[in-house]
C-alpha cells in the first residue's frame, strides 16, 4: 500500500481552499488500518466543517479499530453521526469577523428571521450561517479482503482496474448524492420541508423560512447542516465493501474540483503515465492549477491516490 494526496484551491474562490484531506495508518494487535478521506467544505465557513470532519473522523476510526469493533453498517453511520455532532459545535464559536473570498462579513441577528444566525457584508449583502461539508472515506485493514467506502454528498471515489494499460478502467464505489439522483429524488419526495428548484438545487421551505429567503444546496445528503438536516438533509452515508483483486490498481478519492475539471482519461493517463501516487498527484495538481489560466471557474481540488499493489 503507498499513498499520496494534494490540494490546490482553483481560481473560483480566489485563495480560499475549503477542501481537507486525511491520510492516516492505525497499528493494533499487530493488524495495520490505512484510512483516507477527503471533505469538501461548502458555504462560508465550510473550510471549519470540512477540517472538524478530517480531525473527527481521523479519532473516531482509531477509537473504534483499537476497541476491537467491527466497522459494521450501524457502527460507519453512528461515527459520521459522531463527525457531524462535532461539527454542528462550532455554530456556538462563528468568528464575528469573517472574509468570504472578497467579502469582510460581520455576525449579526436579522430582524424577522429567527430560523438561523447571519453574516452581513459591508453592502448590505446577508449570508446565512449554514455550512457543511462533505465526506468520502476509504478504509482497509492490511491483510483482510475488502475496502470499506462511506460517503455523503459529492466527493467521489473510484477504483482503477484492468489487466494492463490499455484495458484500464474506473468502478466508482461511492454515490453522489444530488437531488436530481433516482434514490435522493424518490427519498425526498413526500417531503414537505424542501423542493426541488429547477436548478437542481435543493431548497428549504416552510419552517418560518421567507421564500425569498430559501437556502439553496446542491447536495442531499452532508455532514455540519444546522438548518437543512430539517429539510431533507441526512447525515448517513452510502456505503460500499469491494473485494480487493488483483486487477485493482489505484484507489482514487477526489472532491468534485478533480471530476469536474478532468475527465476520467486525462487522470488514467496521468495514472499510467505516473505509477508512484505522489508523482500522480503532483501531476494532477498541476494539470488543475494549469487550467486556472483560461478557466474562472475551477474550483478547489483534492485528491488521494492509493497505489493498491506496490
Amino acid at each position: 500500500i503507498a499513498a499520496s494526496s494534494g490540494t490546490t484551491p482553483g481560481i473560483r474562490y480566489g485563495k480560499l481552499n475549503q477542501d481537507n484531506l486525511l491520510v492516516t495508518s492505525f497499528t493494533h494487535d499487530g493488524k495495520v488500518c490505512h484510512v483516507w478521506g477527503v471533505f469538501d467544505g461548502h458555504a462560508p465557513l465550510g473550510e471549519f466543517a470540512s477540517e472538524i470532519a478530517s480531525k473527527t473522523f481521523c479519532t473516531e476510526i482509531e477509537k473504534v479499530f483499537k476497541s476491537g469493533e467491527k466497522f459494521t453498517d450501524d457502527r460507519i453511520t453512528k461515527v459520521f453521526e459522531n463527525v457531524h455532532k462535532a461539527i454542528l459545535n462550532f455554530y456556538s464559536q462563528v468568528p464575528k469577523k469573517y472574509k468570504y473570498v472578497s467579502q469582510q462579513l460581520t455576525y449579526t441577528t436579522k430582524p424577522q428571521s429567527t430560523y438561523c444566525e447571519w453574516y452581513k457584508s459591508a453592502t448590505g449583502h446577508w449570508c446565512p450561517i449554514e455550512f457543511g461539508t462533505t465526506a468520502s472515506i476509504a478504509i482497509y485493514i492490511e491483510g483482510g479482503d475488502y475496502i470499506t467506502v462511506a460517503n455523503v454528498g459529492d466527493s467521489t471515489v473510484k477504483l482503477v482496474q484492468g489487466t494492463g494499460d490499455e484495458d484500464l478502467f474506473f468502478y466508482q464505489l461511492s454515490e453522489d448524492h444530488k437531488p436530481n439522483s433516482l434514490t435522493e429524488a424518490k427519498r425526498l419526495k413526500n417531503l414537505s420541508t424542501c423542493a426541488i428548484n429547477p436548478a437542481g438545487y435543493l431548497t428549504a421551505k416552510g419552517g418560518g423560512i421567507p421564500e425569498k429567503e430559501a437556502h439553496e444546496l446542491q447536495m442531499t445528503r452532508a455532514l455540519g447542516h444546522k438548518m437543512f438536516v430539517k429539510h431533507g438533509v441526512i447525515t448517513t452515508p452510502s456505503i460500499m465493501r469491494h473485494h480487493v483483486l488483483e486487477d485493482d490498481h489505484f484507489l482514487v478519492l477526489g472532491s468534485d474540483g478533480l471530476w469536474d475539471f478532468l475527465d476520467e482519461k486525462e487522470i488514467l493517463d496521468i495514472l499510467i503515465s505516473n505509477e508512484n501516487p505522489k508523482d500522480a498527484v503532483e501531476a494532477m495538481v498541476e494539470s488543475i492549477d494549469s487550467l486556472c489560466e483560461f478557466d474562472s471557474s475551477v474550483d478547489n481540488m483534492a485528491v488521494i491516490v492509493v497505489h493498491l499493489h506496490v
